[in-house]
């Protein structure tokens, strides 16, 4: 067997082992007709060392980027992780989604409880000057607990920028995700 056989190989039986699929022989398969077993048990999150298998084993992006999504893995990268991780040979595309998914989406935790509790009555002061903008507070999730974030003036960071408040939304693949506030 050559050696990108055996590389395809070892990177399909990564995915099945990631995706929680199960091989069967085929003599199993003919003496039983029940459907294949399937696993309820959540996945496991992506390592850094998967992702490199993966890449190294010539794995799509878009595969290993699902792969991410599915797993619901966040990374939170030193500059030393991404140099590894080019080195090893992860597109810039895979690398550039990895470093997005710590502020993306809520931790696991969050995306499997509700949606934050209800906004508090957050009351405008009045304006300290001219062309200051009022920005609303929101909830934020601090790896714990909500923490009420509550509304101030700033100086928008340049003229007609417009303040849009941060909002959560159901995720395609479940779960809640949440997109910051920011300027427009």
């Amino acid at each position: 067997m050559n050696k990108f056989y055996a590389v395809t190989i070892a990177a399909a039986a990564s995915v099945m082992i990631l995706t929680g699929c199960k091989s069967t022989d085929s003599a199993s398969q003919n003496n039983n007709n029940a459907p294949a077993e399937t696993s309820a048990q959540p996945q496991a999150a992506l390592s850094l060392a998967d992702v490199e298998a993966l890449a190294h084993a010539h794995v799509s992006d878009d595969v290993i980027i699902s792969q991410i999504q599915n797993t619901h893995s966040v990374y939170h990268l030193a500059a030393t992780d991404i140099i590894h991780l080019r080195d090893a040979g992860v597109s810039d595309r895979v690398v550039n989604y990895m470093i997005n998914t710590a502020g993306a989406s809520a931790p696991a935790a969050v995306q499997a409880s509700a949606l934050p509790p209800a906004v508090p009555s957050d009351t405008a002061t009045p304006s300290p000057g001219n062309g200051y903008a009022w920005v609303a507070g929101e909830w934020q999730w601090n790896g714990a607990t909500w923490v009420w974030s509550g509304g101030h003036w700033v100086h928008p960071p340049w003229v007609g920028a417009v303040w849009v408040p941060g909002y959560w939304y159901r995720g395609p693949f479940g779960g809640w995700r949440h997109v910051r506030g920011h300027w427009r």
